[in-house]
């Protein structure tokens, strides 16, 4: 029709400018998710996605197949859905652990740190061996702990008396002696007497032999090497900490007459330096 007129809009240079860094934007952001989908891909479909090498610090008495078994991990578990926290308490789960950390390290391996308990003591019951930690702990030999005793291996107990606790009291107070009177056991012997069911005898590298009950152990034991310098140089006995401060000399009676009972020949009273209190 005569007189119609038609108009384009043409789009101002500000216009221009806008749309073409969003579509820019966009092309690059969908550039960026094809390369990371196709990425994740070929990472999912290698090796490198599963859990490659698990490695332990601090074990002592625990073995690696023991923990290894203990969080049971299949071969082909995806390293990036491990749950680091209940693998921790998988671990913290076994008896001889105090606490452990895991973490990621690497492409595809994980790190466990344990720390663990230490062995204070052993007994021997029944020709089994078990371990009596630190925290009193029994842990018998058949659950997968191989460690040394250091020479201070229980005699005389029964499991009753070993479950009741009598050991655990025991180690748990040994614990806080000073590890160079501990160094000079050589074997402890449960020798209960008058009813004390906590007394034992402590076998000296020296020969001679320590009466302690376990309520009063840590204390005594503390004076023990100034008890021992007492001693007439060449002679040995029994120095009776678990009814005061006495020494029998092994001159009298038979030895295993006076670890089990005081020699009533020779006794005499210890004063270690000055006032035992």
């Amino acid at each position: 029709m005569a007189g119609d007129k038609t108009y384009l809009e043409i789009p101002s240079r500000e216009d221009q400018h806008i749309k073409r860094p969003r579509a820019r934007l966009k092309r690059a952001l969908f550039s960026v998710a094809i390369v990371l989908s196709i990425l994740l891909t070929i990472y999912f479909a290698t090796p490198l996605s599963r859990l490659g090498v698990v490695q332990f610090d601090g074990l002592e008495s625990l073995s690696r197949s023991d923990l290894i078994s203990l969080i049971d991990i299949a071969d082909d578990e995806l390293f990036l859905r491990i749950n680091l926290g209940d693998l921790r308490t998988s671990i913290e789960a076994h008896p001889a652990v105090q606490y452990a950390t895991v973490s990621r390290t690497g492409i595809n391996q994980l790190r466990i740190t344990i720390v663990e308990y230490e062995v204070g003591a052993c007994a021997a019951v029944d020709n089994e061996m078990v371990f009596i930690l630190s925290d009193g702990t029994l842990i018998h030999e058949d659950e997968g702990i191989q460690a040394s005793c250091n020479d201070r291996i229980i005699h005389g107990l029964s499991e009753a008396e070993l479950e009741a606790g009598i050991a655990s009291l025991f180690v748990s107070q040994l614990m806080l002696v000073d590890d160079s009177v501990l160094s000079l056991i050589r074997a402890i012997e449960h020798s209960p007497l008058y009813g004390d069911v906590h007394r034992f005898a402590l076998f000296l590298a020296d020969g001679n032999i320590v009466n302690v009950s376990s309520y009063t152990m840590a204390d005594k034991l503390s004076l023990l090497p100034q008890f021992l310098a007492n001693i007439p140089e060449g002679e040995t006995g029994i120095l009776h900490l678990d009814v005061g401060y006495f020494f029998d000399s092994h001159q009298s009676g038979t030895e295993s007459e006076q670890a089990s009972s005081p020699s009533e020949t020779m006794p005499y009273e210890m004063v270690p330096y000055g006032t035992v209190p």
